[in-house]
């Protein structure tokens, strides 16, 4: 499967679990109201209300546009490519070529990021 296809099986059954959550509550607050048991109505009335916020976020997700292209967002798992600053004219200064950290010379990894030298 693709991903374009499985986006959609997941917003039918997300839109059909909360129309079939709405009309239980419905259903369920009916039965409750016929029973006179009256305490029981406040589950009901706050399951309605949450069924139906996500019915209208859905319906507002839906409505926008499909064409318009994706963010391009960079991965969060990737570190960007850091080139190393230029190493000052005194003897023995170094840096990190990952994170710019100034190191001493009998550093063997780096005490910011981590990084073997």
């Amino acid at each position: 499967m693709d991903r374009d296809t499985e986006r959609k099986a997941g917003k039918a059954m997300t839109l059909g679990m909360s129309v079939f959550a709405l009309v239980f509550s419905l259903i369920w607050c009916a039965m409750v109201y016929a029973m006179g048991a009256w305490f029981m109505l406040i589950p009901g009335i706050l399951f309605v209300g949450l069924s139906g916020y996500r019915l209208a976020i859905l319906w507002k997700l839906s409505r926008e546009d499909p064409k318009k292209p994706p963010q391009d967002r960079p991965e969060p798992w990737t570190k960007p490519d850091v080139a190393p600053p230029r190493q000052p004219a005194g003897e023995g200064s170094r840096f990190c070529p990952y994170c710019a950290e100034p190191l001493e010379p009998q550093f063997a990894f780096c005490p910011k990021c981590g990084r073997r030298l």
